[in-house]
């Protein structure tokens, strides 16, 4: 059960301190015995005895103490910051939602939209049975329940994955899990910025943390940055475009403080941003290729440039780079990246056969992505070519987007990619099927529309190629070769 875990350095470690949210800090103690005050109170609830529970919160610290307190008593759980999510997400068999009294204003939407859905408040402040002091007991036996992640990095739609609370701490102790789990120590004070326990970062690290005794920062505050040395932080993970604001601030290393392992994956990130965070801020800095529905696959320590885009696989056997047959490629060879099954991982999507027969094939998992592999096995990933632009580290559906440009640009068709320059940095690249650009004033337009994107690369292609299966699909892939081929020559 993994709630001992916490009840254990709450009896062992009780003043550490298990959370910081938004500056207010939390000991394992204070965690355990609210944890343990929420499960009393579900116990008394109308809750069937088990079954699919929706947490509905905007504040992460509330958010996780009734995910593990359902999860301790055997619910599966999925996360939710409003109605809306819970629509999208199409969840099947949602046996009821449970929230604070605080969040009482949303609830309207769901008797709305739900009169039948049972929901439980839980009253705020909440008394403890416990006595001052007291660390709430071990618990025996039951079933410690799953939880949903979900995901829009393959697909552009949201697509749900069900993580098993049986292997839950398999998963965090599995060596190829990535950096953050496998160097996690109870001294650690990890940064969890505002990612949500529906993300993959935002579920496995704070477990990961509490499961070794350490300390985990959660801050939604808009000025979060001004507050990022608040607590003697030893580990972060940031997208790549924290990261770009975090150096640009004004944000200093204080004096004493513990040298920091800084993180980062979601998207590209540029050698230049990476060099300046390292010499700011004298920290480890690792580059790290994963996804939703899979452990981290590549990994790098930053020692030169070279590493920011060749990463190293965790095992050679789990990643591969194929054709679009399924044959392994050669060295030097560009394909599709695919990473093979874990049992500690999601093999579907939940109620989505097509995008599973997409993306979970005969053992592998296929993130969408292309790359290549050099002579000493490392790997670079080299950007999408179907369903998604990843920009940033979001993820967005790639058909609105290419509308929306094409009526930018004043053409019939185009195609955009993703990719990766040879400093690291994200590269758009609009390829036109034509013979020529459209005026000045309408490419500004494409790239103030891109303004996040380091460039933002135009090539004309006289005629696009075509797939011969009688739907005369645009070949994406050939688009991309020709385009990159074009902007090599000129």
């Amino acid at each position: 059960m993994y709630l001992n875990e916490i009840y254990r350095h709450a009896r062992d470690y009780p003043d550490t301190m298990a959370v910081v949210h938004n500056g207010n800090a939390v000991s394992y103690r204070q965690f355990a015995v609210f944890i343990d005050a929420v499960r009393a109170h579900l116990k008394q609830s109308q809750l069937t005895s088990a079954g699919l529970v929706v947490t509905l919160t905007s504040n992460l610290y509330f958010d996780w103490v009734l995910l593990l307190a359902l999860r301790s008593l055997g619910y599966d759980t999925v996360s939710a910051t409003n109605w809306q999510v819970v629509e999208n997400l199409k969840l099947r068999d949602l046996r009821a939602m449970v929230c604070f009294a605080v969040q009482e204003h949303s609830l309207g939407e769901v008797a709305l939209k739900r009169p039948d859905l049972p929901v439980v408040t839980i009253p705020l402040p909440l008394h403890s049975k416990l006595a001052a002091g007291e660390s709430p007991e071990l618990i025996h036996g039951g079933r410690f329940g799953d939880h949903i992640l979900f995901s829009s990095g393959t697909t552009g739609g949201f697509k749900k994955l069900r993580y098993d609370g049986a292997v839950i701490e398999r998963c965090m102790s599995d060596p190829l899990s990535g950096p953050t789990a496998r160097l996690m120590r109870r001294e650690d004070v990890y940064h969890a910025s505002s990612f949500g326990p529906w993300t993959k970062a935002g579920y496995i690290h704070p477990l990961v943390c509490w499961l070794r005794g350490a300390t985990v920062v959660f801050d939604q505050r808009p000025d979060w940055i001004a507050h990022f040395f608040d607590q003697p932080i030893s580990v972060a993970m940031l997208l790549p475009p924290m990261m770009e604001q975090l150096v640009r601030s004004s944000a200093a290393l204080p004096a004493g403080h513990p040298k920091m392992r800084l993180f980062t994956g979601g998207g590209f990130i540029g050698a230049d941003l990476v060099r300046r965070v390292i010499r700011k801020f004298r920290c480890e800095f690792y580059v790290m290729y994963g996804s939703t529905e899979m452990r981290i696959a590549l990994e790098s320590l930053v020692r030169t440039e070279d590493d920011v885009v060749w990463l190293r696989p965790n095992l050679d056997a789990d990643v591969d780079i194929c054709d679009e047959h399924g044959r392994s490629l050669k060295f030097g060879e560009e394909g599709a990246l695919r990473i093979r099954f874990s049992p500690n991982y999601p093999t579907e999507y939940m109620d989505d056969p097509q995008a599973t027969a997409r993306h979970f094939r005969e053992g592998w998992f296929y993130p969408g992505d292309m790359a290549v592999r050099r002579a000493d096995g490392r790997i670079r990933v080299l950007g999408r070519v179907d369903d998604v632009l990843n920009i940033g580290g979001a993820k967005l559906a790639i058909g609105p987007l290419e509308e929306r440009t094409r009526k930018l640009l004043g053409v019939d068709q185009l195609c955009l990619f993703i990719q990766q320059a040879a400093d690291g940095r994200e590269m758009l690249i609009v390829a036109i099927e034509g013979d020529r650009l459209p005026d000045r004033h309408q490419l500004d337009k494409v790239r103030r529309e891109f303004a996040q994107v380091s460039s933002v690369n135009f090539q004309p292609i006289w005629k696009f190629p075509r797939r011969n299966n009688g739907m005369m699909k645009v070949d994406r892939r050939e688009v991309l070769r020709l385009a990159q081929g074009l902007m090599a020559s000129s």
